[in-house]
């Protein structure tokens, strides 16, 4: 169906304006952008394999992620714990083998955890909340990262300027991969279609 609707989008049919699409665009862009070419070039077939390794490509960055974050947060002994347990859980694996949303809406939420852990600077906040705009403009439960992270920085007086640069990056970033489709489509499809469906 993701690939489907990436398919659609390079052929010039809009999400939420010529079909239903009940999560944000950002993942129709991007295999719009990488398996979309492969699939005009040698069929559909070969296209959508491609979308399959690109989900467990973003798995095995996940698994690099993850050590990252633990290790910073934790050891290294709590880093490798948790790369072998999630390399290890098989709902993970299954949505890593599929062409599914969540692969690539949760590695864009561990890159900006990973990125406004280590880089403690206002360019790391920023690029972390752009990482963040991405991964909730993938699906909306990307949403769960983002709110965590920043009221966990809000906390921390050391923390609360940059915590604020990555809320507005985030905000700005999904604004733009959104703003195309709702002008295309219009604001109520795309709030019908993306946000009032997903409170049904």
């Amino acid at each position: 169906m993701y690939y489907g609707t990436a398919d659609a989008l390079l052929r010039g049919i809009v999400p939420y304006r010529d079909f239903v699409s009940v999560h944000p665009p950002f993942s129709s862009i991007l295999l719009g952008a990488t398996s979309g070419p492969i699939g005009v070039l040698w069929g559909p077939r070969v296209g959508f394999l491609s979308a399959r390794v690109l989900a467990a490509l973003a798995g095995a960055v996940k698994v690099w992620l993850l050590y990252r974050c633990a290790s910073r947060l934790v050891d290294r002994r709590a880093a490798v714990l948790t790369s072998v347990l999630y390399t290890t859980f098989t709902a993970a694996v299954f949505a890593e083998s599929r062409v599914l949303l969540d692969p690539f809406m949760v590695v864009l939420a561990v890159a900006a955890v990973t990125v406004f852990l280590e880089r403690e600077s206002r360019a790391g906040a920023l690029a972390a909340g752009a990482l963040f705009g991405l991964s909730v403009s993938t699906k909306l439960t990307g949403a769960v990262f983002f709110l965590a992270a920043v009221i966990v920085g809000l906390a921390r007086p050391s923390d609360r300027r940059r915590a604020l640069d990555c809320a507005g990056a985030a905000l700005g970033t999904f604004t733009l991969v959104v703003a195309p489709f709702v002008v295309l489509a219009g604001i109520g499809p795309f709030v019908r279609q993306v946000l009032l469906a997903q409170a049904d």
